[in-house]
């Protein structure tokens, strides 16, 4: 659970190891943990439902290289929310 809330942005207070919240920066959006997992969820198994996740996923088709940093960053933490999602929620073995 601790590794799904990282991925989604979640970030461990300092003071309660069990308790997990989310900073924003001016006008930056947020989808919270749930309706990202079962966005996600749908999007992982047929695309149901996941025309929000398709536009946030679609960085995973362009090529590393032409990433700026923070695109970069985002580009890694979405390939191991589908990492995590093929090994832990859905058991697959590579």
């Amino acid at each position: 659970m601790r590794t799904y809330l990282r991925l989604a942005r979640m970030i461990q207070s300092p003071h309660a190891q069990d308790t997990f919240g989310i900073t924003l920066n001016d006008q930056e959006g947020f989808l919270p943990p749930g309706l990202l997992f079962g966005l996600l969820y749908a999007w992982y198994l047929n695309n149901a439902y996941g025309e929000i996740i398709e536009y946030e996923m679609s960085l995973l088709s362009w090529s590393p290289k032409k990433l700026i940093p923070y695109q970069l960053g985002e580009y890694t933490r979405k390939k191991h929310l589908i990492e995590f999602f093929r090994k832990v929620v859905f058991r697959h073995a590579d």
